[in-house]
């Protein structure tokens, strides 16, 4: 308000000026100062303009319409003089609002199933501004044309998380309005094209938005509602998911640094930069200290839940950029790589409302476990392979590079496997199990943990899994809360987590019944 106000004052404009005042859509973060703030009645008098569909909204100070809801900011009742696209022109004395001024409608069939609507708004000196009705980011929301420039509101971003699913979020509506745009922008001589938030953007760079709008369109097309309660569910696993990336890439960038220093002691020093070059733990540090920073601020006060939430997505979003997890898939187990792949996929879920993606599958869990045990004890690349790769000496080279993540993977603990008399099986994501299991068991041997049984009880409708380590491993810090959510996610749920007195995990799935019993029908199938 401030840099609009230092226009408005640096030119001649007398106390009965109309200064023309547009909401483009009516949501807080784009029209909250001019709710507000009244400074520039002092400049001349303004003129608020809207689309139709906002006026109920702004006079009822709908918090949830105008997203203010979302952050907790009270807005006051705000009447605006003109609403654009009403159906009753008699509804404001349009030429005592604004007297010379002409307003003109006008309809037009783009496709057999769309019909743009548009307003023009021509001045007494001939100039002109036109409105044109692209809901689907919100009901309100308009595109405005004055010359070369467009103003496209948030339509630009209307698919990105937390923003699809807001209240008045129309996926039906969005997908007209992207062919609403592309017939503006191929029907005008439009130089400069503006959005709601950051810089102008070039023709080309729209042209790679829009089918990207219609792609995420088609994808994701059951977004929950994106309003105070997700924010408070997508917080909560902000931070558990920001807890899990400070566990995670420490330990991935241990093991392809020491892998380096490894290839470097062995003289092997083109094979050691390459390798200390896959990850950029610095720049992925910055992020999570700027992160840390900025949650401090929102502990103080200074920021919000919403804030918190959208910007653990951009750093989530960087550090997936940082980390080319299909070139470290030589050197790091996959367990590790699928949990990184993870955290940004399972907070975008999260932002939309959905289940995370798990493939539910039923498998046999002492199959699972077993070929879990023999993994991790089972070496990438025999000795016989490395010798005989000597004569070659890039095979050579990926042989040693297996042979030395085998010895960063390598497991001390023991496995002590009770299986069921009869093969059992269950519902669950087999990966995300697979995952977790290895992670649970990394999590015990830091503690000293040398001896791990692992006891599958089936029940009427469930499979209980309890993992237990030995006497001797007392764990400091708890599991960590995202590793917790694993389970969930894997189609089940934790019923016991370690504690002071017992240190096991107990999980439970549900059991794939084939019979419903002795006494009734066989054949039922869950």
């Amino acid at each position: 308000m401030d840099t609009v106000l230092n226009v408005l004052y640096s030119e001649k404009i007398t106390r009965n000026s109309p200064i023309i005042v547009i909401f483009g859509h009516a949501h807080f973060d784009h029209i909250y100062q001019g709710l507000v703030d009244r400074r520039i009645e002092s400049v001349g008098k303004p003129v608020y303009i809207c689309h139709t569909a906002a006026m109920e909204p702004l006079i009822n100070a709908d918090a949830e319409y105008l997203q203010a809801k979302l952050v907790d900011l009270p807005v006051p009742s705000f009447r605006a003089d003109i609403g654009i696209f009403s159906k009753r022109k008699t509804d404001c004395n349009f030429s005592h609002i604004l007297p010379g001024f002409q307003l003109f409608h006008n309809e037009l069939s783009i496709s057999d199933d769309i019909c743009l609507k548009s307003e023009e708004l021509i001045f007494p000196r001939g100039q002109s501004l036109v409105f044109w009705d692209v809901p689907g980011h919100s009901p309100d929301s308009m595109a405005i044309t004055a010359g070369e420039f467009i103003h496209l509101g948030d339509i630009p971003f209307a698919t990105n998380p937390g923003v699809a699913g807001i209240i008045g979020y129309d996926p039906v509506e969005l997908a007209r309005t992207v062919r609403k745009i592309r017939w503006i922008l191929n029907n005008n001589q439009l130089s400069l094209l503006c959005t709601g938030h950051g810089n102008p953007l070039t023709r080309e760079m729209i042209e790679k938005i829009l089918p990207g709008i219609e792609r995420d369109l088609k994808t994701t097309p059951d977004i929950g509602v994106f309003d105070r309660n997700r924010v408070n569910i997508s917080m909560h696993h902000a931070m558990d998911l920001i807890d899990e990336a400070h566990r995670i890439i420490p330990v991935l960038a241990g093991r392809i640094m020491a892998l380096s220093f490894y290839m470097e002691e062995l003289e092997e020093y083109e094979l050691a930069e390459k390798i200390a070059g896959i990850i950029q733990d610095e720049e992925i540090d910055k992020l999570l200290s700027s992160f840390n920073d900025f949650y401090a601020a929102f502990t103080s006060g200074s920021k919000k839940e919403i804030e918190v939430v959208l910007k653990t997505l951009q750093v989530l979003q960087k550090i997936s950029s940082y980390l080319p997890l299909e070139d470290m898939n030589r050197y790091i187990d996959v367990t590790l790589i699928r949990r990184c792949e993870h955290l940004f996929s399972d907070f975008l879920s999260t932002i939309r409302g959905v289940m995370p993606s798990a493939t539910i599958f039923s498998i046999n869990p002492a199959d699972l476990i077993h070929s879990i045990s023999n993994n991790r004890t089972k070496l990438l690349i025999s000795d016989e392979e490395l010798l005989e790769s000597g004569d070659n000496h890039k095979l050579f080279q990926k042989a040693l590079l297996c042979r030395l993540s085998d010895y960063q993977c390598h497991k001390t603990a023991i496995f002590h496997i009770t299986d069921p008399d009869n093969p059992i099986c269950m519902y669950a994501d087999e990966d995300r199990l697979s995952d977790f299991f290895n992670t649970i068991i990394n999590y015990f041997e830091t503690y000293d943990a040398r001896n791990i049984s692992i006891e599958i009880k089936p029940e009427m409708d469930e499979v209980f899994i309890l993992i237990n380590p030995d006497m001797d491993c007392h764990p400091l810090l708890p599991l960590s809360p995202s590793l917790i959510r694993t389970v969930g996610y894997a189609g089940g749920r934790v019923i016991k987590l370690p504690s002071r007195d017992e240190e096991g995990v107990i999980l439970a799935f549900p059991r794939e019944n084939l019979y419903s019993g002795p006494d009734q029908d066989q054949g039922n199938v869950i």
